[in-house]
């Protein structure tokens, strides 16, 4: 009996042990480890918009506005003369491209298509600019009607070096407001804190010239009793101790105003300054439509 019992008992052993015993996985191959994964560039920082004057807006805000006399700037998308069409319009597609109805449009009936001196569906092609004027709605789309180019200003973005600016820039002192008191003649005003602005780069009739008078009652028109924005250009002031200044009121330039109306010519003190060859332009314009002073015989 304790030979058959024997073996029962090493046999339950050996079971016990073989069912207690902890399993032990064989050793796997280790995983090669994976390469980093390369992390994308984070995206570039969108360039810091360009800061706009206190009278204007952008092209997408000019719905809003509809039947307001405002200044409205973007980036010309596309341009057409519909020479075909009735009333030969040009226009110049702000912002979005035509057909978009979200678009802001600038339109030049074939009546003053005549006053600029280059095509404006060229000339204004792919350039930011500022337009102003009354803003309409044809067809759910709202737009500007443009007779002058003096309404057409060139905004900072545009990088062009010329035309009319209404903003700032690293090298461009940032514009000053200033009440206007009286005005003296033409192209100089009076300011509340008593100092003198003489127009840069326009020269009026002086007093007893002809179209003297004239040119004094519009710039009174368009600047006395008004805040205006000065902008200066590479001189502070002129030997008679005047600021010499860029000079806004209500969205309009008044230096391109006065010459684009033929109430002053371009006075040049140098061809470098920013906006030299844009009033010599617009005299251009002044003496072929004979206005103001040019129509004198």
């Amino acid at each position: 009996m304790r030979r058959i019992l024997l073996p029962i008992l090493v046999i339950g052993i050996l079971l016990l042990s073989a069912c207690g015993a902890p399993t032990t996985a064989p050793p796997s191959e280790a995983s090669p480890t994976p390469p980093p994964t390369e992390q994308p560039a984070p995206p570039p920082t969108p360039p810091e918009e360009k800061e706009l004057p206190s009278y204007a807006i952008t092209w997408d805000e000019a719905k809003y506005h509809i039947g307001e006399r405002t200044t409205v700037c973007g980036s010309v998308i596309n341009t057409k003369w519909a020479s075909g069409s009735k009333g030969k319009p040009t226009f110049l597609n702000i912002g979005k491209p035509y057909p978009d109805p979200d678009r802001f449009t600038v339109v030049i009936w074939i009546d003053y298509r005549a006053n600029f001196p280059s095509p404006p569906e060229v000339y204004y092609k792919d350039k930011t600019i500022c337009v102003t004027g009354l803003i309409i709605e044809y067809k759910g789309v709202p737009e500007i009607e443009v007779k002058d180019p003096s309404q057409i200003q060139f905004g900072l973005a545009a990088g062009s070096g010329e035309g009319y600016s209404l903003g700032h820039t690293d090298s461009t002192p940032q514009m000053e407001q200033a009440l206007v008191v009286q005005v003296i003649d033409g192209d100089t005003a009076q300011l509340a804190d008593g100092r003198r602005v003489r127009y840069l780069g326009i020269d009026a009739p002086e007093l007893g010239e002809p179209y003297a008078n004239e040119a004094t009652a519009k710039n009174k028109q368009l600047v006395e009793g008004k805040i205006i924005e000065l902008q200066q250009g590479k001189r502070d002031q002129d030997e008679y101790g005047r600021l010499l200044r860029y000079v806004y009121v209500d969205g309009v330039f008044v230096n391109a105003e006065l010459v684009a109306q033929g109430y002053a010519t371009a006075y040049i003190f140098d061809p470098d300054e920013r906006y030299s060859q844009v009033l010599v332009q617009l005299e251009q314009y002044a003496k072929m439509r004979k206005q103001g002073l040019w129509g004198i015989n």
